[in-house]
């Protein structure tokens, strides 16, 4: 879910990655989660340097979400900020088909480890923290509706999502008070 649907009330609950300052959305727990590149455990960039700069990307084939994802306007700040311009090979609106081109040895993908968790852990892929201040303090949230009452159902959700998840397991749990 992007940002905009807990904005438009179409949602109570989203997970979302570094998100913008919106009004009238909560973040509810947040955690740091550094942009990476993934490429598979073969990769010359892998063996080249684990944290690559981002620089270094440019040299690969890259796969990257368009440009309405948080990742890519994440991405396009970064290459503001280093006065470059990466060329992707392939822009989608699915990590899914990102994760096939990285697995297939194309290339190098650029998400949150937590995207490709399952991957990693199998040793399927393997994630390298980009060297970049910005892209190293890259946060994902649980946010909700400012005001929003949270039925009974959905609080909870909510407050098992921060308890349990990993990828917010660090984050102060959170309740329906505003």
């Amino acid at each position: 879910m992007r940002a905009s649907g807990a904005s438009e009330d179409t949602a109570q609950i989203g997970l979302v990655y570094n998100p913008p300052k919106v009004p009238g959305i909560r973040s509810r727990a947040s955690v740091r989660h550094p942009l990476c590149a993934i490429v598979t455990p073969g990769h010359p960039l892998a063996r080249q340097s684990p944290r690559p700069k981002l620089g270094e990307l440019r040299d690969y084939p890259i796969a990257q979400m368009y440009g309405s994802f948080g990742v890519r306007q994440l991405i396009e700040v970064a290459e503001h900020a280093e006065q470059l311009r990466l060329a992707p090979t392939l822009m989608t609106n699915s990590m899914l088909i990102m994760k096939h081109f990285a697995m297939a040895g194309l290339g190098v993908m650029m998400l949150p480890a937590f995207a490709m968790s399952r991957e990693i852990a199998a040793g399927q892929l393997m994630a390298l923290p980009i060297d970049h201040p910005f892209l190293a303090s890259a946060e994902a949230h649980i946010v909700t509706r400012q005001g929003r009452q949270l039925s009974g159902a959905a609080n909870q959700l909510l407050q098992l999502l921060t308890s349990t998840m990993g990828t917010f397991r660090d984050s102060a749990p959170a309740t329906d008070q505003d």
